[in-house]
């Protein structure tokens, strides 16, 4: 899976994802890529829930998250991957 993290340090890059989010392209707005993982874990040390986007949608979880690539039942189409 790509991961990728959206941190916005300034009103310029605020702008910009919102820009993008308004477009439904929030994909585009400044981020950094974090690398191409197997499986990830994310905590919140404070045990609070995560509050976080999954594929531009809104999402509340635990306190901890486990993600992980997993094989699809499905025949699935793709045109293009964007790596």
């Amino acid at each position: 899976m790509q991961v990728d993290g959206f941190l916005l340090e300034n009103a310029a890059e605020f702008l910009q994802q919102s820009f993008a989010v308004l477009r439904r392209r929030f994909r585009e707005g400044p981020h950094e890529r974090l690398g191409l993982l197997d499986c990830l874990t994310i905590e919140n040390c404070a045990a609070e829930p995560l509050q976080l986007l999954i594929d531009g949608e809104p999402a509340s979880l635990g306190p901890r998250a486990e993600f992980s690539v997993a094989e699809c039942p499905v025949d699935l189409l793709a045109t293009a991957h964007g790596y």
